[in-house]
């Protein structure tokens, strides 16, 4: 797999770590039950546990910190046996409309209450899988965290949950994956970065699958809808007057704010650069910034809650700007 390049010059000890790990009879009940249901889940918590063990070891971490991060790898997603299987991970970028969507987003603390309530579990591991969805820019669920709100085990998993995500998209390689990383900056923290984009640069350059007018087009929409949706949200924010259409818009300006660094820091907006720049790379690219627009959506309608009908109209004109780049 696309992850062979990154673990396997840690593999030996990643195999050999495995026979230490302490499964707490919840722990193995519920990973028996979910690799009977969800078979595609358990192989996703075996991936997070080997990728977490591996930036563990590239970041110079102890005995004891590589076995904590390949069991909070592997107990990340144990909060997912308790939500509808129709609303799983796997299928929240793709399918899943806001209101499946809402029921995925508790996940996190469901593991969490998990692991405190039944388990012996050290309270960091337990506080790390509440995080694990949790960005440093505050464009995280369950709880929109912000920088050192988010522990050093959290952001560790964030990372891990990120890195597997892109990888279960139709176009996994290493080379998309460090790119979404690192697309928008202060999401994650760049310290478990390094060791994925080192390894994706030993991996042969992906190819486009995109013509140049194609891309062109696609980042005129970008440009337009994220310009569009900063617009937007401004103007709502202006009159807005209940307290959680105004927290919301706050939110979406801020990510908004953020998404625009991104593409400052792309080059994608200068034509000059575009032309020393790899199609496949602009491409991945475009693909992030476009999906980062849809988490702002889902942020936003996740901070607003239950709004009045007038409210929730105006909160609908953002969704409707949000969605514009893709149309």
């Amino acid at each position: 797999t696309p992850l062979g390049a990154l673990l396997r010059p840690h593999a030996a000890r990643i195999a050999q770590e495995v026979t230490y790990l302490s499964l707490h009879a919840v722990a193995q009940l519920l990973l028996t039950a979910g690799q009977a249901s969800r078979p595609e889940s358990f192989d996703h918590a075996v991936q997070a546990m080997a990728l977490a063990g591996a930036l563990m070891i590239s970041h110079g971490g102890t005995t004891a910190d590589l076995r904590t991060a390949m069991l909070a790898g592997l107990l990340h997603d144990l909060g997912e046996i308790y939500i509808d299987p129709r609303c799983g991970e796997a299928d929240a970028d793709r399918s899943l409309d806001f209101l499946s969507y809402r029921h995925l987003v508790v996940h996190p603390h469901v593991g969490q209450l998990l692991l405190t309530q039944l388990t012996n579990y050290p309270a960091a591991i337990a506080r790390a899988i509440a995080e694990h969805h949790e960005r440093l820019d505050g464009s995280g669920y369950p709880h929109a965290l912000q920088r050192d709100a988010v522990s050093p085990l959290g952001r560790l998993l964030a990372v891990t949950e990120a890195a597997l995500a892109v990888l279960r998209s139709e176009r996994p390689d290493l080379a998309r994956v460090s790119i979404a990383l690192r697309v928008v900056p202060g999401e994650f923290d760049l310290s478990w970065v390094g060791a994925i984009a080192a390894a994706a640069r030993t991996q042969p350059a992906p190819r486009s699958q995109l013509d140049s007018h194609d891309v062109q087009a696609r980042l005129g929409r970008l440009d337009v809808a994220l310009q569009g949706s900063q617009d937007c949200a401004r103007a709502l924010g202006a009159g807005a007057e209940s307290p959680a259409l105004k927290d919301a818009l706050v939110l979406a300006q801020h990510l908004l704010g953020r998404l625009r660094a991104g593409w400052y820091a792309s080059g994608l907006w200068n034509t000059e650069a575009l032309k020393t720049t790899e199609a496949a790379e602009v491409e991945a690219v475009e693909d992030e910034l476009f999906f980062r627009l849809r988490a702002i959506e889902r942020a936003a309608l996740l901070r607003a809650g239950e709004l009045a009908a007038p409210d929730a109209e105006r909160l609908n004109l953002l969704c409707i700007s949000l969605q514009a780049g893709e149309r």
